[in-house]
């Protein structure tokens, strides 16, 4: 186009050469025919946007329009929209209000731990029986991640799951299974990247349980257990799985573990606790060291009078 406009007006100026000697009417006509030419065939000015100038546009230095990585947004805009993204996932229920606490009340009432009534509970979300367990275990995970980082300054004491007791309360060991996918759902998406349930000595000495670099005694309740058995859910209809932070112990100055109990004059608070379960009649066995593995009593047998161990972590049937 704009080589047309340039032959355009190379003929009208050597027009108006030829007849420049004679300055006549015919040479004033052609000489405003070349103005109007120049005026008319003038490009167009471009538009800033046209220009480059448009400032949404993001560019090289050399011009090249390239998009924008999160590395060059402003910190203060990133740490706005994280926050508003975690407030709106936090925000979907509270977990201080879940069913699963409410559910939990009468366990937590009438069992023989001396700190059970006053402990300070989160509870996860509310079971959604048209998603896969899964994905009911992930909904509750931020909070979990949540609790976990505030736990200790909050004086928070744990965090319980409740499972659909229809699904798994029949026998420990389909309960076990579902506290093995439970424990497990939640220590592949472990913030810290542990992934304690990956491990391969579960069983064995040294292994414990944590997410989000916090140590967690696990404790199991479910509708299978008798009267008589320390995991009794006193009338319950709900499988729980209870987290307690080791800091949640520690903070009650309970003293270190120990084989050692006694029974007709108890001294420490684990003596006591003790003694208190086998007046009630759901005494539980004391192993005879402590050198061993939690998850040996995260899911108790039906027996009361058996070291057996349900192996839950390793159960191999279909879920």
């Amino acid at each position: 186009m704009s080589k047309l406009l340039l032959v355009i007006r190379l003929l009208f100026t050597a027009q108006l050469l030829y007849v420049a000697i004679d300055f006549s009417t015919r040479t004033v006509l052609s000489l405003a025919a070349v103005l109007v030419v120049f005026y008319v065939t003038q490009e167009p000015k471009k538009t800033d946007h046209e220009a480059g100038d448009n400032p949404f546009r993001a560019r090289t230095k050399s011009g090249e329009v390239v998009s924008t990585s999160e590395d060059a947004v402003p910190e203060a805009t990133v740490a706005s929209y994280r926050q508003q993204i975690a407030e709106f996932v936090l925000s979907a229920d509270d977990p201080v209000e879940a069913s699963a606490i409410h559910h939990f009340l009468p366990v937590q009432q009438h069992t023989e731990c001396i700190f059970a009534k006053s402990a300070r509970l989160w509870g996860a979300r509310d079971w959604n029986h048209h998603l896969s367990f899964e994905e009911n275990v992930e909904r509750s995970i931020p909070a979990l991640i949540k609790f976990c980082a505030i736990g200790l300054h909050c004086q928070l004491d744990g965090f319980v799951f409740e499972l659909p007791s229809s699904t798994f309360g029949t026998s420990p060991e389909v309960f076990g299974r579902g506290v093995r996918r439970l424990l497990t759902c939640l220590s592949d998406s472990d913030p810290a990247g542990v992934h304690c349930m990956r491990r391969s000595y579960i069983g064995g000495r040294g292994w414990f349980y944590e997410f989000a670099r916090t140590p967690i005694f696990v404790t199991t309740f479910a509708p299978c257990y008798a009267d008589n058995h320390s995991r009794h859910a006193f009338g319950v209809d709900g499988c729980f799985v209870l987290l307690q932070p080791e800091y949640s112990f520690a903070a009650k100055n309970l003293p270190a573990d120990t084989p050692d109990t006694n029974w007709t004059n108890p001294q420490t608070v684990r003596d006591r606790i003790r003694v208190a379960y086998r007046q009630a009649g759901r005494e539980y066995i004391v192993r005879d060291t402590v050198y061993y593995s939690p998850a040996l009593d995260i899911v108790k047998p039906l027996a009361v009078d058996t070291d057996e161990v349900v192996q839950w972590w390793s159960n191999t049937k279909t879920d």
